[in-house]
């Protein structure tokens, strides 16, 4: 058995394992690699053991390794995403394991900010220092425009209803 797991069930011929050093949906990983070219994090994340140790963010930076901002994170499952307190001590950067499907939308404050990937599958938000409410929704471009559609096609039977029934008040 792997170290840092245990047998958490066994049943039939199965048995299902359990990682005691399971990852936060939200965490401060302990240092930073930022500016990592695309598919370069796959090769050098080989040999790491644990992912809060080092994150490698896909960001517009020079390519740099620094030791990330330090804070606390309360997160809640909030409809289609999460609300997450941050209190950060100075500017760090928060990664989300949540897999960084298109979609996606990060608030801090209530304004809109940018995600980059991080440790290549997941979310990576930049968090400046201070008391923060970051709110993450998945809103995937699909829902949005269907969505559109929808309210539209309600728009158009109401007010095709509307006119129709005007029209026979009047004759």
């Amino acid at each position: 058995m792997p170290k840092g797991w245990h047998l958490a069930a066994k049943q039939r011929g199965a048995q299902l394992f359990e990682n005691d050093r399971v990852i936060e949906r939200a965490f401060l990983p302990r240092r930073v690699r930022v500016g990592v070219p695309e598919g370069d994090a796959l090769n050098e994340m080989a040999d790491a053991t644990d992912f809060r140790e080092t994150a490698w963010i896909e960001a517009p930076l020079p390519r740099q390794e620094f030791a990330n901002g330090s804070g606390r994170l309360r997160i809640a499952r909030a409809g289609s995403g999460f609300d997450i307190d941050a209190d950060m001590e100075t500017n760090g950067w928060m990664v989300i394991s949540e897999p960084a499907w298109k979609g996606w939308r990060a608030y801090i404050d209530g304004r809109r900010m940018q995600m980059f990937f991080a440790n290549e599958a997941f979310l990576g938000l930049h968090v400046p220092a201070g008391h923060h409410a970051v709110r993450l929704i998945y809103l995937p471009d699909g829902f949005v425009r269907g969505r559109a559609i929808s309210l539209a096609t309600a728009a158009a039977l109401i007010a095709a209803a509307l006119v129709r029934r005007f029209r026979r008040r009047t004759t």
